[in-house]
C-alpha cells in the first residue's frame, strides 16, 4: 500500500490477495524460473508503462484504501466489543 500510495509500479507475486489489492490489469509474476526477471526487463525498457502502472496503483490506493474508513471500522469494532463485555457477553473468535 505504501508503494501504491507513492505511485510506484508494483509487480507482486500472483496470489488472490495481490489481485484484490492491485486489480486485474496489473502485471504479476509466477514462481516459474525467470518470469519475474522477464517482467522487470520489460518494464525497465518501457518507462511509459511504468509510469502508467504507478498512476493506476496510486489511483486504486486512493479510492480503495482510505485510512479514515479503516480507522472508523476499527473504532466501531472496539465500541461493540466494549458494549458486549459490559453487557456480560463473552467475546469469541467466531464471526
Amino acid at each position: 500500500l505504501r508503494a501504491m500510495h507513492h505511485g510506484a509500479p508494483c509487480v507482486p507475486i500472483d496470489v488472490v490477495f495481490h489481485r484484490e489489492n492491485l486489480g486485474p490489469d496489473n502485471p504479476y509474476f509466477a514462481k516459474t524460473p525467470g518470469h519475474l526477471a522477464a517482467l522487470l526487463r520489460d518494464l525497465d525498457a518501457d518507462p511509459d508503462r511504468r509510469a502508467a502502472l504507478g498512476r493506476a496503483a496510486q489511483a486504486r490506493e486512493a479510492s480503495a484504501f482510505r485510512w479514515d474508513a479503516v480507522v472508523d471500522g476499527y473504532a466501531t469494532l472496539f465500541r461493540e466489543m466494549v458494549a458486549a463485555r459490559k453487557a456480560g457477553h463473552p467475546l469469541s473468535q467466531e464471526a
